[in-house]
């Protein structure tokens, strides 16, 4: 699907970070709503090219990876079974959002991994926690089950709603890939991000030299914000002229 794009010209916002010696600027750039089936690339390509210079490195949210890749279901495409809604019952909400608490997720959680690794990981997780152990649910989930996001089938909030609210999002897929093409199409190196309030890390890189940047120091703060901020693609600088203007 090509890219379309609605605006005439790029919002942005200009942030900084220091990670030891260095100083970083983050150019975050306001977008459309990327749409299933568009070119991640392309869009990136667009809403940069007037901000690229040599030696910078574009990041791009998983998410909006994932739901240009059709990695995003609506939740009347969800049919929660009897599992999922009698598990989803004991799921905890934590500082980092309610998980897979909601049938919805619970669902796509159970066809990602299976009933029976669901089942077994709920188990575990009720003995662990007698204990005070917790996470364990998770760990035995897998990555998959782990990063699923959305907030299909969660009534429970009074603030406005994003763009991916009736929707469960799986995480990218081949993620490597993308940041190649992407590094293929605007020249520059890139990553692709998952990034929350209170964790990340990087999920895809054009290169291998990108893993020796401490990116999850120099995104720590998410600068991409939540989903209603509309800010996916990023661009980190490091440069005399970001240090001047902290100065």
């Amino acid at each position: 699907m090509k890219a379309v794009f609605s605006q005439e010209d790029t919002d942005t916002l200009k942030t900084f970070r220091k990670v030891g010696d260095t100083l970083y600027e983050r150019i975050l750039f306001k977008t459309h709503f990327i749409k299933p089936g568009e070119d991640i690339a392309e869009v990136i390509s667009h809403y940069t090219q007037n901000y690229r210079q040599e030696g910078d490195v574009i990041f791009v949210s998983d998410k909006a990876v994932a739901n240009s890749q059709r990695r995003s279901i609506h939740s009347d495409d969800i049919k929660p079974g009897f599992f999922a809604r009698f598990l989803c019952r004991f799921v905890s909400v934590s500082p980092a959002g309610m998980g897979i608490g909601t049938p919805q997720k619970m669902q796509v959680a159970i066809e990602q991994a299976g009933l029976l690794r669901i089942l077994f990981a709920a188990f575990v997780s009720v003995i662990t926690k007698l204990f005070g152990i917790r996470g364990v649910f998770y760990k035995i989930a897998g990555d998959t089950v782990t990063r699923i996001d959305g907030k299909a089938g969660y009534s429970d909030w009074s603030g406005p709603k994003g763009p991916y609210w009736d929707y469960v999002v799986l995480p990218s897929a081949n993620p490597n890939e993308v940041a190649e093409r992407i590094k293929e199409k605007t020249g520059c190196s890139a990553v692709v991000a998952d990034i929350n309030d209170l964790d990340g890390y990087i999920t895809g890189f054009s290169e291998d030299k990108l893993k020796d940047w401490d990116f999850k120091e120099i995104l720590k703060d998410n600068p991409m914000g939540q989903e209603n901020n509309q800010t996916p693609i990023g661009i980190i600088r490091a440069s005399q002229a970001a240090a001047a203007a902290e100065m």
